[in-house]
Parts: structure tokens; C-alpha cells; sequence
């Protein structure tokens, strides 16, 4: 292809972008190449710019206004009122283009939208047909589940409920992204973060690193905060959290960890004999669990 025809077919592809006719007069002095860099280059603006995806994408983080969103919105379709959700999805490796099929797959209808947010996060902008806030769950865990039945991937999901109308969909994903931020720190064990059932969580992220851990010396004292304890890790962790979520139910949470009732003893008193906290009662259940959060969210400073 001679510089010439590829300046013409250049202008073309602005034109189908933007419709308006274009013409380009060459002379002596004319630089061909520098020519079609710049339209090339005016493609490639005029595209991110309108570009249905990216516009959503970038209205919904917050980098563009109602006021420059609406009017796009009108031009392609999006209607002021219908159900909607806003997804997030964190991938613990990068996303590759198998992941954006798969989902588009799931999601076959024109009116939501699989928008890449990063290297290893997605936003999936749904359209329900139904009116249920019910649906999201059963979504959320449909994706996770085909995520990892196809291609194998691990990932977590966070959402807010649904919405009625176009623009609450941005506080919508804030929620969603405030849900995925509590939910990797004190929650690792869920790969599905609903934004109103994040619990104490909500309530101690964003707490001071200070603060934090004037709560652990009042409760537990300094040694905690210099050197980790096994009583705040892994099995014994484990067991404690069972407990309390069985409230302080010996027989059940032997039966559903499938432990002896004398393991399941022996794991208390070593949690009393380091903290001080005898768990089969509520007050010092909720002091231990409280404390097991803070001190998951103080790794994170």
C-alpha cells in the first residue's frame, strides 16, 4: 500500500468515527508520513473519547461528569431507568483475552458491558431482566463458578444492590470497590463480598494504624504487636472463628470441624493462657474476633 492510499483509508476511519467528510490536498512540501500519523493519532483520541466501553468505564471510576456522560448516553441507548448492577471482579493474576471472552459469553445481550478496569480487576455492568436483588448473588457465584469450572481462574467478586436508575450506578460501584477493599482484608476466606453484608468490617476500615493498636495493647498488650501468635493464626484461628459463628456451641463446632470435643477444648485454653481471653464467654468471644480483625488490618500499613 503506497503512502498515499494509506493516508486515504486513514481518513476514511476518521470519517466512519465521526462523520464528517475529510479531505487532505497534497503538495511538494506535503510530509505523508507525519500526515497520517496525525490522523491515525486523531482515530485513536476520537475512539477513546467515545468509545462506549472506555466512556462507561470512566464515568463509573469518576473521571467523567453526569453533565458529559448523559448526552453520550442518550446518543447510544442507555436509558435513564432500568435494573442494573455494577460487578467488580479481582483476579490474583493478570487477565488475559480468554477471560474477557468467557464473560462476554455469559453476558451475551448488547446492554451490559464487560469493561476492563487495570491489569487484573473487570467491571461487568449488567442489565437484569428481573427485578430481584436476589439475582446479584445468584449471578456473582454463577460467574465464579464458570470462571472456574472453564478456564480454571480464581478471583472474588464484590456488588452493591441493584439499581433503578442510570446514575446511581457510579455510587453503586463505589460500594462494589469498598466492598472488594474490606473484604480482601478481613474476609479472605469469601469469594463473594456483598457491600451490606460486610459487617464490623465496615466499621474498622479506615480506622488509624494509631488507633489500632492503642485497641491491641489496651485488650491484648504490646508483645501482639511485635510478634505474631499462633493463636491468631491458622488452625486455632480457625476453630474460634467456628465457635463464635456457632455461638459458642462446643458440640456443634466439633461435629462441623470435625474435631474431638477435647481438641476443641485444649484450642480455647490455649487461647486463654495467651490472651487472657476465656471465649466461652460472649464479652471475651467478641473482644478475641475484634482483635483478630484489627490485627489482620494492621499488616496492611
Amino acid at each position: 500500500m503506497d503512502k498515499k492510499h494509506k493516508l486515504d483509508q486513514s481518513l476514511k476511519d476518521l470519517q466512519k468515527m465521526t462523520g464528517l467528510p475529510l479531505n487532505v490536498e497534497l503538495n511538494e512540501d506535503s510530509n505523508v508520513d507525519e500526515l497520517i500519523q496525525g490522523v491515525q493519532s486523531l482515530c485513536l483520541a476520537y475512539r477513546d473519547a467515545y468509545d462506549k466501553d472506555i466512556v462507561l468505564r470512566r464515568w463509573l471510576i469518576g473521571e467523567m461528569s453526569d453533565d458529559d456522560f448523559f448526552p453520550f448516553a442518550e446518543r447510544m441507548h442507555i436509558t435513564r431507568e432500568a435494573h442494573r448492577g455494577i460487578f467488580l471482579i479481582s483476579f490474583k493474576n493478570e487477565i488475559y483475552p480468554e477471560i474477557i471472552t468467557l464473560l462476554k459469553q455469559i453476558f451475551p445481550d448488547n446492554k451490559s458491558r464487560v469493561l476492563a478496569l487495570g491489569k487484573n480487576q473487570l467491571i461487568i455492568f449488567y442489565h437484569f431482566p428481573g427485578r430481584k436483588s436476589m439475582d446479584m448473588k445468584k449471578v456473582a457465584y454463577e460467574i465464579l463458578d464458570t470462571l472456574n469450572t472453564e478456564l480454571l481462574e480464581q478471583a472474588v467478586i464484590s456488588y452493591d444492590d441493584l439499581t433503578a436508575r442510570l446514575d446511581q450506578l457510579p455510587e453503586s460501584y463505589r460500594k462494589a470497590e469498598f466492598a472488594m477493599k474490606v473484604g480482601s482484608v478481613f474476609y479472605p476466606d469469601r469469594t463473594v463480598y456483598h457491600y451490606e453484608q460486610m459487617g464490623v468490617g465496615s466499621l474498622l476500615y479506615g480506622l488509624s494504624k494509631e488507633l489500632c493498636s492503642e485497641y491491641i495493647r489496651c485488650n491484648l498488650g504490646k508483645d501482639f504487636l511485635e510478634q505474631e501468635s499462633s493463636v491468631f493464626q491458622s488452625d486455632i484461628l480457625q476453630t474460634a472463628n467456628c465457635f463464635i459463628k456457632n455461638d459458642l456451641n462446643i458440640a456443634e463446632t466439633s461435629r462441623q470441624l470435625h474435631i474431638h470435643r477435647n481438641t476443641l477444648l485444649y484450642r480455647l485454653e490455649q487461647i486463654q493462657n495467651e490472651t487472657g481471653l476465656d471465649i466461652r464467654r460472649f464479652d471475651s468471644a467478641m473482644t478475641y474476633r475484634l482483635c483478630s480483625m484489627v490485627l489482620l488490618y494492621l499488616k496492611q500499613f
